[in-house]
């Protein structure tokens, strides 16, 4: 049975979550504290990146549009988002539309990004 997580915790998730989406910006220490030192992504490319290798990787990119957030409860620690993401590019046009998956865990620091997938769409709809 999923198991719905309570309006705060998906208040603080999804902004954690939205603050990943420039993680090139954020200060080194800031993070290391939103990444669980056994995080792993799976980006669109299906490059597969863990805490120490982005936190040596400089990238700019175009900012991330989102929508369609969902949040449910695996267990009183553990958190999955689920949503869909795109880029514009100069014009206006949707680039690298996808649909996404953040698997959050708490720890002794707080709610940290354990686990991220992107999968390419051919359209957000």
């Amino acid at each position: 049975m999923k198991s719905a997580a309570p309006p705060a915790l998906i208040d603080l998730l999804l902004q954690q979550e939205t603050e990943l989406h420039r993680w090139w910006q954020l200060p080194p220490a800031r993070l290391a504290q939103l990444l669980h030192d056994g995080f792993v992504e799976i980006g669109l490319s299906g490059q597969i990146h863990d805490k120490t290798t982005l936190q040596q990787t400089v990238l700019a990119s175009p900012s991330l549009q989102t929508t369609n957030f969902t949040a449910e409860l695996l267990s009183p620690d553990m958190v999955l988002l689920r949503y869909r993401s795109w880029q514009l590019d100069d014009d206006g046009n949707i680039q690298r539309p996808a649909l996404r998956s953040s698997i959050w865990q708490q720890s002794s620091t707080g709610w940290q990004l354990r686990f991220h997938q992107g999968t390419a769409i051919t359209t957000l709809a």
